[in-house]
């Protein structure tokens, strides 16, 4: 197995690229760290450019079993990392120190057309900013058997270190598309046939007072401003949460999982 000793390294400086969004964009590639992302990459289908294994690391069994990580090592692409140099990549305290870089997704369009059935629900992001929220926000998704997430601008990147693990391996299972503008959105909304569901604090109804089982886009805003006004104005049906106390409003990846399970309360999932 290959090793390597030093931060001059052009894999090790690669890396550290990737903690930028500008270059994500521009690679179409992003980081993975740990086993369990890495495995999830390798049985989805993605493109594992190569891993970095932390020389303390030794028990490598954990992924030893899958066939593919073996060709990537007899193809040299598992290289050993000297720990103070892999130390300087990792995002994370006390890892199991095995980072990979890997092809982001790619979703087509069509597919979201195609599969779509009548009684599908998908989430929207306005504008989402907080990673952990966004991450927690997708997994969810998947977990509630929506179809799919649509991201507005202004949202996180959603392949940012930070939102990869906050997702669990969802963004490597779950459709994720981004959407520049509005209109574009109305138009996804339209021909998918949904209702497109705002949650906002000046809704008019308490969410449980309302049927939204059978289909929707339910669009949750920023963790400081809501919904954007356009998207209000697009609104089939807002809808909000009974707060007692003092309290505005929940933080939007605990409201966002209320209102997504209450939309599938009724549905096998």
């Amino acid at each position: 197995m290959k090793e390597i000793l030093s931060q001059d390294n052009k894999k090790i400086k690669y890396c550290i690229s990737l903690s930028k969004k500008k270059y994500r964009d521009r690679d179409k590639k992003f980081i993975l760290e740990g086993s369990k992302q890495i495995m999830e990459a390798l049985s989805s289908g993605l493109k594992v450019d190569f891993i970095l294994v932390r020389d303390d690391v030794y028990d490598l069994r954990t992924i030893d079993g899958d066939s593919v990580f073996i060709k990537l090592q007899e193809k040299e692409q598992v290289i050993r990392v000297k720990s103070d140099v892999f130390n300087s990549i990792s995002q994370t305290e006390n890892g199991q120190g095995i980072i990979a870089v890997a092809e982001q997704p790619k979703w087509e369009p069509e597919d979201l057309y195609a599969k779509n059935r009548l009684d599908d629900n998908y989430l929207v992001l306005d504008r989402v900013q907080d990673p952990g929220n966004v991450g927690t926000l997708i997994r969810t998704a998947e977990g509630a058997g929506y179809k799919a997430v649509i991201i507005l601008k202004g949202t996180a990147d959603i392949f940012s270190p930070k939102i990869v693990r906050a997702t669990g391996g969802s963004i490597m299972r779950l459709p994720v598309y981004a959407v520049d503008g509005y209109d574009m959105l109305q138009d996804i909304v339209k021909k998918l046939g949904k209702r497109l569901v705002v949650t906002d604090l000046s809704g008019d109804r308490w969410y449980y007072e309302e049927n939204i089982s059978g289909g929707i886009a339910l669009v949750l805003g920023n963790e400081g401003n809501g919904v954007s006004e356009a998207v209000r104005n697009m609104a089939d049906l807002k809808i909000k949460l009974p707060m007692a106390g003092g309290l505005e409003s929940l933080n939007v990846a605990v409201a966002g999982g209320i209102f997504m399970y209450e939309a599938v309360r009724n549905k096998e999932i």
